[in-house]
């Protein structure tokens, strides 16, 4: 069996403040982060990770506070739509980037670790699994 790590870097993210979005694509950095809560799962994504632009700041307090009671519905999901966006090429032969706004992609998600499309790309929502840092 052949080892999918070979010839990869596996980066740890550490604390991170606000949200950011893991995007899936073979770059040859593989990212990590600790979520779930108390489950202490660590899912893996081979991509790039790119930071949220908010929308307001009241909509993104709103939505930490939804994620760390782990309620994940429709409130929460027309959040991540209305105050997330990132910029990014559309696809990965489009040159320069635009604001794409987020959709959650994801029927049973993980405290600090939800599934998202954004334009054509899809990847993982992800913000710190800490005490109330994010």
């Amino acid at each position: 069996m052949s080892d999918p790590m070979k010839g990869k870097t596996l980066v740890e993210i550490p604390l991170i403040e606000g949200f950011h979005v893991l995007i899936a694509h073979p770059t040859g950095v593989v990212y990590e982060q600790q979520c779930g809560g108390c489950e202490l799962t660590y899912p893996r994504e081979e991509g790039f990770l790119v930071p949220c632009w908010v929308t307001h700041l009241r909509g993104v307090e709103r939505l930490l506070y939804l994620a760390r009671r782990l309620e994940f519905g429709a409130e929460f999901r027309s959040l991540v739509s209305s105050q997330l966006s990132v910029f990014m090429a559309s696809d990965a032969t489009t040159p320069g980037a635009s604001c794409h706004r987020l959709e959650v992609d994801d029927p049973d998600p993980l405290y600090g670790w939800v599934h998202v499309k954004a334009g054509s790309w899809h990847g993982w929502l992800i913000w710190a699994n800490d005490k109330g840092v994010a």
